[in-house]
């Protein structure tokens, strides 16, 4: 008879605009997962979006957030409730992630290493998304083996990463004025200070990372919180590779959309600083 596993590890997963039972996350990791008996639910939808608490599953702290707060204050709380549970680590989430069957397994077989543990990771189409190389003048996602690398030459995606809560607290957390597209950067860049080593495991998982949408009405609102984030990273030593970034992003989105509003409030909101 297989031992049941001990539960160290707290998920945070953060939803949008999803029921918990159709997340891919939920589904390909969370479901089954060995010895798992507590994880929490950071529910961004706005009121409009029917949500039905009552089918989380037993063990869950539901938290509904209609003002779409962001991925840092979910993650802040997150390894708030796994301090108080007494977890030693948390694992921070979305639900577009779909993950191979001995992810859980393999996280819990590295809790012995000091630092961030995440697993590779590729889009839906097979492209390299996660790790990024960011050594050059822009990150750029590549193609890389299980191991341990050094956070001052990669960075890792948001969903996936597994930090020990005593290193969490020692960086204070993410940065709540990040709050979305950069928080992972800016996180990270805490984290290296402290200890400079990721290690990458020998799994990989598969984000949607889908850009189809070509209504401008849709894809604005999104725009403004990613310029706002963009606003407030910290990064002086890649201040040109970061205004690139942003205005990479900008232009692409104003030729998919064939409008020009994108480049419009790039120009006001992030290079003038001007209020919406």
């Amino acid at each position: 008879m297989n031992e049941i596993m001990i539960q160290r590890i707290y998920p945070v997963m953060v939803l949008y605009k999803c029921k918990l039972s159709e997340s891919r996350t939920y589904q390909s990791l969370l479901k089954e997962a060995d010895g798992l008996k507590h994880f929490m639910v950071y529910d961004n939808s706005p009121m409009s979006y029917e949500q039905d608490a009552t089918q989380m599953p037993e063990g869950v702290t539901y938290i509904r957030d209609t003002s779409n707060s962001g991925l840092s204050i979910a993650y802040n709380k997150g390894a708030a409730k796994a301090k108080e549970l007494g977890f030693s680590h948390i694992l921070l989430l979305d639900q577009d992630t779909l993950f191979v069957a001995n992810t859980w397994k393999a996280y819990n077989d590295n809790l012995d290493f000091n630092g961030i543990v995440a697993p590779l990771m590729i889009t839906d189409q097979g492209v390299p998304f996660s790790p990024t190389d960011v050594t050059g003048l822009m990150s750029k996602a590549v193609k890389a083996v299980p191991g341990d690398y050094s956070l001052f030459k990669y960075n890792v995606a948001n969903s996936g990463i597994c930090v020990p809560l005593d290193i969490f607290e020692r960086v204070g957390g993410y940065d709540l004025n990040v709050y979305l597209d950069y928080s992972d950067n800016q996180f990270l860049r805490r984290v290296r200070k402290v200890f400079p080593n990721i290690r990458l495991l020998n799994v990989v998982a598969q984000q949607d990372f889908s850009g189809d949408c070509r209504d401008y009405k849709r894809l604005l609102p999104r725009f403004l919180r990613y310029l706002d984030s963009a606003n407030n990273f910290k990064g002086l030593k890649d201040t040109l590779g970061h205004w690139m970034t942003v205005f990479k992003h900008s232009v692409a989105l104003t030729l998919r959309t064939r409008n020009m509003i994108f480049i419009r409030k790039f120009t006001t909101l992030f290079l003038l600083k001007k209020s919406k």
